[in-house]
C-alpha cells in the first residue's frame, strides 16, 4: 500500500509521493527520522494528508504517535526528513496548526476560567499585552458554543470533568482558526456526551475543508470517523483510505498480536 494518505478521487499512483503544490495537500511528511534519548523512535516516516479529511493514526504503545505529533507541531526537532504545512516549513507555518495533547499532560490546576483558557488560543492574533478585540471575543464565544460549553464559561477549568476539560482544549484550538488540527488520544476516558460533541466538531471541521489528525487506541472509533488512516509502528506500516488501511493483514503486522487482532475483529460484528 502506498504511504500516501489522500483522496482516492485525486488519482494518485502507488509509490509516488505527493508534492507540496499538489492540490489539497495540507500536510506533507517525508523521510522523518526522530531520536529520543539515543533511541530512534521514528524511522523514515512518509505520508501526506489533505484538507477536508480526517486521518486516524493508530499503532501499539511506543509506536511513536505522540512523538510524531510533537514533531509536527515543532515541540521536538527531527534528526532528518522534512515537514511541510501548506508548502511551508514548521517554523514558517506557525499559526496554521493547533495541537490538543493528551489530557493527563495538561496542568489543570491553574485558577483560570473556561473563557480565559479558550481566549489563550487567540494570543497570536491579539499579541502580547494587548486586550482582546471584538473579533477575538466572537471567536471564543463561537468555539465555546460549538463544544456546548458557553453557559459554563465562568466556571474554573479545574472544576470540570475529564470530558469537559477535553472539550475546552478543543475549543481553544477552534478559537485559533487553524488549517490543521492534531489531537492525541482526545477521546480517551471521556463521557459519552463529550464524545458525541467532539465527533460533531471534527466532522464540521472536515466539512469546512480543515485537516484533522486523530490518534486513538479505539480502532473501531477510528474506523467509523476517519477518512484515511495512518498505521504507525516507528515507521509506516500502511497508509491510505481507512477501509484499506485497516485490512486484516495490516492489523496483524501492525500489532503482531493475535489477541488484539481478535478484539478488533469482534468489534466489527
Amino acid at each position: 500500500m502506498t504511504a500516501e494518505c489522500s483522496d482516492a478521487s485525486q488519482g494518485s499512483s502507488a509509490g509516488v509521493s505527493p508534492q507540496p503544490e499538489d492540490a489539497g495537500v495540507s500536510l506533507l511528511v517525508e523521510g522523518l527520522v526522530v531520536d529520543r534519548g539515543g533511541v530512534q523512535v521514528l524511522n523514515g516516516v512518509t505520508f501526506a494528508a489533505r484538507g477536508g479529511r480526517i486521518m486516524g493514526v493508530i499503532g501499539p504503545n511506543g509506536a511513536g504517535k505522540s512523538t510524531l505529533f510533537n514533531t509536527l507541531t515543532g515541540l521536538i526537532e527531527a534528526k532528518a526528513g522534512r515537514v511541510l504545512i501548506n508548502g511551508k516549513s514548521i517554523q514558517d507555518s506557525r499559526g496554521s496548526v493547533a495541537f490538543v495533547p493528551q489530557r493527563q499532560n495538561i496542568n489543570w490546576d491553574l485558577p483560570m476560567t473556561i473563557y480565559d483558557m479558550v481566549m489563550l488560543g487567540r494570543t497570536r492574533q491579539i499579541g502580547w499585552f494587548r486586550r482582546p478585540r471584538k473579533v477575538d471575543r466572537e471567536a471564543v464565544a463561537d468555539a465555546l458554543e460549538q463544544v456546548w460549553m458557553w453557559e459554563e464559561r465562568d466556571a474554573l477549568v479545574n472544576e470540570l470533568s475529564g470530558g469537559q476539560q477535553q472539550r475546552i482544549f478543543i475549543a481553544r484550538a477552534l478559537a485559533q482558526d487553524v488549517d490543521v488540527l492534531i489531537l492525541d488520544e482526545a477521546f480517551r476516558g471521556v463521557d459519552f456526551t463529550s464524545q458525541e460533541v467532539m465527533t460533531l466538531v471534527l466532522q464540521d471541521l472536515r466539512d469546512a475543508g480543515k485537516t484533522v489528525l486523530l490518534a486513538s487506541h479505539n480502532i473501531n472509533y477510528v474506523r467509523r470517523l476517519s477518512d484515511d488512516c495512518l498505521c504507525l509502528n516507528r515507521s509506516v506500516v500502511a497508509c491510505g483510505p481507512t477501509a484499506e488501511a485497516l485490512a486484516p493483514e495490516v492489523m496483524e503486522e501492525l500489532y503482531r498480536s493475535v489477541d488484539i487482532y481478535r478484539a478488533y475483529e469482534s468489534g466489527q460484528n
